[in-house]
């Protein structure tokens, strides 16, 4: 009898408006949460790969003229003693050739000048057993940027009339590679067993880059031309302000990312702003809605009152009509949710961007807690509204 009274004198309109509001307050509230803790592992280092910056110095005239930009001994000591305040938790030197080579493939008719670098082993992306050389191995393990097959397949290959590869069959091609110093040469066999996504270069073990520059490099050493840096954040700010300070150079890439960061955490707070108030509102027509069937209600429940009803009745019944509706609000939440973000995920996994299923356990817990206060504060509001009329 109590519920049908109530129902009699519940505004449909006023209570859909608050649920309406209350699901898109949390929803996109939610949402943006979500999104950002997926993004955070993009753009902040959720890949090893993401905590490693490739840095060179910048080219000028002068270097065109007077000699090469590169660092020095007594740069390098400089960034491995700023280390600790920058987030810099190694630094790994490139070493790169010091001879002139060149690769070619008679089966693919094709002949074009090359350069060589390495790198310590334990800055490598790829750790594969193939990548050593010992002298008098005649096969030289190639570990190239991936994109460079890009480049390959669809820059070089369709100009030159080459057949395109994907990275499994590239790695059954051999080609010979040839060494040229001093006044002789040597041929080796080329093979590349892997492609890194850190590194943009052309890559071979370090013992066959000392074998190839002690015996073929007629070059002049003239010091380190880049170096890789493992970091604790890429987009520090003490970092940023220390390479921009010293006038070093770092992948476009990362800066791209940084200023999509800050655009992104910029996009995500008016997102969790405006959730945030249109909760609000819907809390306030919420309050005001059952302040209102309470006050409607009066006569009636008066009369029920008299009759044998208990106040504490009436209570649980408004109560349990809110955490109904609020039960709805949240599991339309969670669906709309699992929408959207499937959506998402697919989307960005056709850009090559692979996101974790899972939500992070933060965004239910806050959902969970603001339900929960609504439906507290909307409580103690009833609570106090019928001791007031009765």
């Amino acid at each position: 009898m109590l519920k049908k009274l109530f129902e009699k004198n519940r505004n449909p309109w006023q209570t859909i408006g608050a649920a309406v509001g209350a699901f898109l307050g949390l929803f996109l509230l939610l949402l943006a949460m979500q999104i950002y803790f997926d993004f955070q592992k993009i753009l902040r280092g959720s890949n090893e790969g993401d905590n490693y910056l490739t840095i060179n110095k910048p080219v000028s005239i002068a270097n065109t003229i007077f000699g090469k930009s590169v660092f020095t001994p007594e740069n390098i000591q400089e960034i491995e003693a700023n280390a600790p305040s920058i987030g810099v938790e190694s630094v790994g030197k490139f070493t790169a050739n010091r001879f002139k080579v060149s690769a070619s493939s008679k089966m693919l008719g094709f002949y074009t000048e090359l350069f060589f670098e390495a790198l310590p082993e334990s800055f490598l992306d790829i750790q594969d057993p193939a990548f050593r050389w010992h002298e008098g191995q005649g096969e030289v393990p190639i570990i190239m940027s991936k994109d460079y097959l890009a480049l390959y397949n669809f820059g070089f290959a369709l100009s030159q009339g080459l057949p395109q590869f994907t990275p499994a069959t590239i790695r059954q091609v051999t080609v010979d590679v040839t060494l040229h110093g001093f006044g002789r040469e040597q041929t080796f066999t080329g093979r590349i067993i892997g492609f890194s996504e850190r590194v943009n270069s052309i890559l071979v073990p370090e013992s066959f880059m000392a074998f190839a520059n002690t015996n073929f490099g007629d070059q002049p050493m003239s010091g380190v031309s880049r170096l890789l840096m493992k970091v604790k954040n890429p987009y520090d700010k003490n970092l940023t302000a220390f390479l921009n300070d010293k006038g070093y150079e770092l992948s476009s890439g990362r800066l791209a990312g940084g200023r999509l960061a800050t655009v992104l955490n910029a996009i995500v707070f008016v997102i969790s702003g405006i959730g945030i108030v249109l909760m609000i509102l819907s809390l306030i027509v919420f309050v005001l809605n059952y302040q209102l069937i309470i006050s409607k209600s009066a006569p009636d429940i008066k009369l029920l009152l008299q009759i044998g009803y208990r106040a504490s009745q009436i209570t649980e019944i408004l109560r349990g009509s809110i955490f109904r509706l609020l039960g709805s609000v949240f599991l339309a939440v969670v669906v709309a949710m699992a929408v959207v973000r499937w959506w998402i995920l697919t989307a960005f996994e056709q850009q090559g961007f692979k996101l974790e299923t899972n939500y992070h356990a933060f965004v239910w817990v806050v959902g969970i807690v603001l339900m929960a206060l609504i439906l507290v504060i909307n409580g103690a509001n009833i609570r106090k509204n019928v001791a007031r009329e009765f």
